[in-house]
């Protein structure tokens, strides 16, 4: 066997050790779930021990892959490292470019902001990866990602792009009814998640306290349902210009507080000149959404 295998093997031991799933480790490394298992089968029967116990529902480090997991995870980090050095000894801007995107904003500005970047760098392949998860990017070889509220990762870039508030929408088909709780809310997971707190005329809003409710997982399912009159929902205000011949502003005394929006993407001591360029196209593309009082709606709901 090459080096190069064994240097294969490590490698996906430890984004293993980071995900602690095989079928995540495979996302990650784009492999199938079977590839995986075999490089992992094929590390431990060379060294002749298990690294894994596993289990039909989880899996967790024995003794051995213990003490061999905090060198592969250095692994792991020097070979992105060495991947970001690489990248950065090029000033040509051609290639592919990776972002990861929340859906609210992917289904509502993006497609601007990517027409005008397309436009400013017409050989680079765009790859948007929308989600409303965290996704981890440096394990993916993701190159930047737009994330809503304050990033949490050491040795990453955090640029402030913008903050927003939420506001209820609903269809003009819709028969909405003024007492608020006799509707239906069609609500974005992602609000449950968070937690998030909001009021009308200083009482708190109790979403569980709604007629019905409708939860989808993104936001491209919640602006169809809300445009068919299934209900009212609550949306980012950056959203409702792109839909404003669909939906309607309801009870716009609520308040809710400003979440921030930030391009996130790994620290390194050289940039490469296509990723900062490309940074700071989507800082003023996207700002130029965020930050502007007519669009969001701020102005008016203030």
């Amino acid at each position: 066997m090459h080096r190069n295998d064994f240097y294969g093997e490590y490698l996906t031991f430890a984004v293993i050790c980071k995900t602690m799933s095989i079928t995540d480790a495979a996302k990650i490394l784009n492999k199938s779930k079977a590839h995986v298992s075999r490089q992992l089968s094929n590390l431990e029967a060379r060294i002749g021990t298990n690294l894994f116990i596993r289990s039909s529902r989880n899996i967790s480090l024995t003794d051995a892959g213990e003490v061999l997991m905090k060198d592969a995870l250095e692994l792991l980090a020097i070979s992105r490292e060495i991947d970001l050095k690489a990248m950065a000894l090029s000033n040509e801007l051609n290639g592919s470019f990776s972002i990861t995107i929340p859906t609210s904003i992917a289904t509502s500005f993006f497609p601007d902001v990517l027409g005008k970047l397309k436009k400013s760098y017409p050989n680079i392949t765009f790859e948007i990866v929308t989600s409303n998860n965290i996704e981890p990017i440096a394990l993916k070889n993701i190159d930047m990602a737009i994330r809503i509220g304050k990033p949490k990762e050491e040795n990453y870039v955090s640029i402030f792009l913008g903050h927003y508030r939420d506001i209820f929408v609903a269809s003009s088909s819709y028969n909405y009814s003024d007492k608020l709780f006799d509707n239906t809310i069609v609500i974005n997971n992602f609000y449950i998640r968070m937690k998030r707190k909001f009021s009308i005329n200083e009482k708190e809003l109790d979403l569980n306290n709604f007629k019905s409710t409708i939860i989808v997982n993104e936001t491209a399912t919640q602006l169809r349902l809300l445009e068919q009159g299934f209900g009212i929902g609550l949306i980012p205000s950056f959203a409702f210009p792109f839909y404003q011949n669909s939906i309607k502003i309801v009870a716009p005394n609520l308040v809710s507080d400003e979440l921030s929006v930030y391009l996130v993407y790994p620290y390194q001591k050289k940039l490469a000149n296509k990723t900062s360029k490309i940074s700071k196209s989507i800082v003023q593309y996207t700002t130029e959404h965020l930050n502007n009082k007519k669009d969001t709606t701020l102005t008016s709901l203030n």
